[in-house]
């Protein structure tokens, strides 16, 4: 393990309060603020901080295409360019991907819902195979399924190295970190992507928050970063996969940027380790990844 050590040699960063870290970090140090009332419906006054933009059409293959991406991927998109920079050899460049479970549909699904309810209002499984299943909108996966994030970025920008998407709680980001410092340390691909995107404005993700009794402020934002070997060149910085134990890094809770962002979830242990203490720490808010797992894991910079 202590052998797992990577370089990053480019970095992609897109937040309310800028799209590059030295920005960012600049403007939090001047104590600007993102937040602003959201305006999503029922939860019109809950502050939280959007990414302007951003601008993907010459990152698409298909300018038609940036319909079918969902809010995550059009985050995931820039900053991985930003990341990738002028990488040549993109057929081995690996890709490894969190974000959050899969975002809620615009209502597209709501006809084949509502044709697959029998008298009573319940959902039944034969009216769903034939009538639901007749009505359900061909392309929806393609926003909805989380695993798509990773899809959309390795078809537009035509990276075919191993990969893995990680998807769920706020532990995802940092355990996608995790993979790809392994894939460069073990030799698996000269060069991996990481990705972490998360966009929790919506009004159903307002909503789930609000029940588990998350009130404060929310943000969407995303970050990348280009890995290789240790020692490299061209090294930004050094990370090491410190796993279970190590020294404690932040809750995703104790990230001082939320004060400004909001919550960014998936993307908030990441943000820290850029900006903050220089440690990660791959555990749910709630602390259940933790406890299931019995400890929790640390990606640390190597100064």
């Amino acid at each position: 393990m202590q052998n797992m050590v990577a370089s990053v040699t480019g970095l992609g960063v897109l937040t309310g309060l800028g799209s590059s870290l030295e920005e960012l970090r600049q403007r939090l140090n001047a104590g600007e603020s993102s937040l602003v009332p959201l305006g999503e419906a029922g939860w019109e006054e809950r502050l939280g901080s959007r990414v302007a933009g951003p601008r993907l059409r010459e990152l698409l293959k298909r300018r038609k295409d940036a319909k079918l991406l969902p809010r995550a991927a059009q985050l995931a998109l820039p900053v991985a360019a930003m990341a990738l920079g002028q990488v040549q050899d993109r057929e081995s460049v690996g890709l490894f991907v969190g974000v959050r479970r899969e975002p809620p549909d615009d209502g597209a699904a709501d006809p084949a819902i509502a044709a697959s309810l029998d008298e009573s209002g319940h959902l039944d499984t034969g009216l769903l195979s034939r009538h639901g299943r007749s009505l359900y909108p061909p392309l929806l996966p393609l926003q909805t399924l989380p695993n798509m994030v990773l899809a959309h970025v390795a078809i537009n920008l035509e990276l075919m190295g191993p990969g893995d998407a990680l998807c769920g709680a706020d532990c995802a980001g940092v355990q996608a970190l995790r993979l790809a410092i392994h894939a460069i340390a073990e030799g698996r691909c000269e060069v991996a992507l990481v990705i972490v995107a998360d966009s929790p404005i919506d009004g159903p993700s307002l909503r789930d928050r609000g029940r588990m009794g998350q009130d404060g402020p929310v943000g969407e934002a995303a970050v990348a970063l280009k890995l290789e070997r240790a020692g490299h060149k061209d090294s930004l910085m050094e990370l090491r996969d410190g796993g279970a134990g190590g020294q404690d890094g932040p809750r995703p809770g104790d990230c001082a940027h939320r004060e400004q962002l909001g919550a960014c979830e998936l993307v908030d242990p990441v943000l820290e380790l850029l900006l903050g203490s220089g440690h990660a720490t791959g555990v749910e808010a709630s602390g259940a990844w933790a406890r299931v797992l019995g400890s929790e894991v640390h990606i640390s910079r190597v100064l």
